[in-house]
């Protein structure tokens, strides 16, 4: 992932907002691929009986944590 100071250093903008918007997108598409490859399941289970699976969801904070906002530079 390239910093903001490459992007602006290889890019041709119009104005600022489309610039701010190219960068902003650039980063929403890693940051998503980067949820997809890294997201994990967790298992949940009906009341206190630990031996039986009622489903496998998306553990959220997985998704949250895969991507570091100091990825933004």
């Amino acid at each position: 992932m390239i910093t903001a100071a490459e992007f602006l250093d290889q890019g041709n903008f119009n104005n600022t907002t489309d610039m701010m918007i190219e960068f902003a997108q650039m980063h929403v598409q890693e940051a998503l691929r980067e949820a997809g490859e890294k997201a994990k399941t967790k298992k949940t289970y009906r009341g206190s009986d630990t031996s039986m699976v009622v489903k496998k969801v998306i553990d959220k904070e997985s998704i949250l944590n895969a991507y570091p906002l100091t990825n933004i530079k």
